[in-house]
Order: structure tokens, then C-alpha cells, then sequence
């Protein structure tokens, strides 16, 4: 079976997310733990998702890395972001985990008590005083996963 993941960042063990859950305070959810320690963030090989109830399609651009960055480029780990949008600027909910980006930078979410997956628009203002900037999508991460579909081919037209 191919990976579901490409461009990982080094592979993390059960010690790596001990100290991550200890760093912010936080348990991960065990479906994202049994995903990270198998892709350490990436890229998905299908990257689109139906929101259903919304009627309409979103991208993802990437998956946040647990600890190191990939290829040792100056991008975002999941603490960081957290400890950034969470902690630092206060604009998360302290219970909404980011865990990847659309291609506008805005954050698929978990919520670490429901479990449930959550789109946030970050360009619709502050996300904690503009409700329709949070929006549910998918009812927990494994199933957010299993239903990403790969992203259809446009034709040109010649």
C-alpha cells in the first residue's frame, strides 16, 4: 500500500508526544497519536475534503510536524503554532489542537475534548469573537483522513 504521506518530518516516538502533551498541557487524541508516529506532519497524497455541510471542497496545504521541522526548513511545528495562536496571541481556543493549513492559511483543527475536526478561517477576523470564522467539518480525525480525495485534474481547454 503507498504512503498516504509524503515530505515528513523525522519520525517522533511515544517519548516525543509524552513531552509534547507535557509542553502544552494538553493529551492528545490517540487517533492523532497513532497517525504522527507513523507521518510526522507532510503532505497528503489526497488533499481535498467535501465539507458536506457546507456543500463545497477545501485543500490542504500541509500537515504541522511534531517537534522538527522538515528538511530543516524554518516552518511552523504543531507546538509552535499552538504556543503562538493559542497561548501567545490567544486567537485558538486553548482546546483546538491545529494539526495542518489549507493553502490560505487557514487551520483544520481538532477540538482535544470532542475529538471532533474543525476549519478555522483565520482571514475573517479573530476566530474567538467571529463565530462563522469556526466551523465544524468531520466528526473526528479518522475519518477526516479516510475521506480525503484526491484532488481532480483541470482540463485546459485548447
Amino acid at each position: 500500500m503507498a504512503d498516504l504521506f509524503i515530505n515528513t518530518a523525522k519520525s517522533i516516538d511515544e517519548n516525543d508526544i509524552k513531552e509534547f502533551e507535557k509542553q502544552l498541557d494538553i493529551i492528545l487524541p490517540d487517533e492523532i497519536k497513532k497517525h504522527y508516529l507513523k507521518y510526522n506532519g507532510g503532505f497528503p497524497v489526497k488533499e481535498r475534503f467535501y465539507m458536506k455541510d457546507y456543500d463545497t471542497y477545501t485543500s490542504i496545504n500541509g500537515f504541522m510536524p511534531i517537534k522538527y521541522h522538515f528538511d530543516n526548513i524554518d516552518d511552523w511545528t504543531m507546538e509552535e503554532v499552538y504556543l503562538n495562536f493559542n497561548i501567545t496571541k490567544g486567537i485558538l481556543p486553548k482546546n483546538f489542537l491545529a494539526f495542518a493549513s489549507d493553502y490560505g492559511g487557514n487551520k483544520f483543527c481538532i477540538n482535544i475534548e470532542s475529538k471532533k475536526i474543525f476549519l478555522i478561517y483565520m482571514d475573517l477576523g479573530n476566530p474567538m469573537e467571529n463565530p462563522n470564522a469556526i466551523r465544524k467539518i468531520c466528526s473526528n480525525f479518522d475519518k477526516f483522513i479516510k475521506n480525503l480525495e484526491e484532488e481532480e485534474e483541470e482540463e485546459d481547454d485548447v
